[in-house]
């Protein structure tokens, strides 16, 4: 049975946690995106709208014009070309 290191770039665990806990968010975001991307076709839509639903509420409460112009989005999105557009002269305008 062949055992392959879960980190391969370190020689010793003791030299893992520190990494771990200072790079913690990057490591959940790629578990999540290993373990979706192995998933059944139903479970990788069912998460790719789930994200695109929170960023579409993370824009609406940081940004006043996001908050504008996604007010009237019903929800859940679930297809980004269901977003309105967005020109560049509108993005210049509006720049916080």
């Amino acid at each position: 049975m062949l055992v392959v290191p879960l980190f391969p770039n370190f020689r010793s665990y003791s030299r893992i946690i520190p990494f771990m806990l200072r790079h913690r968010k990057g490591l959940r975001l790629a578990w999540d995106v290993r373990r979706t991307s192995r998933g059944k076709p139903s479970i990788i839509a069912a998460r790719q709208a789930k994200r695109l639903t929170d960023l579409i509420e993370f824009a609406r409460t940081h940004s006043s014009f996001y908050g504008k112009l996604y007010a009237n989005l019903t929800s859940p999105i679930i297809d980004k070309r269901h977003l309105p557009p967005v020109t560049k002269q509108e993005l210049m305008a509006n720049f916080d």
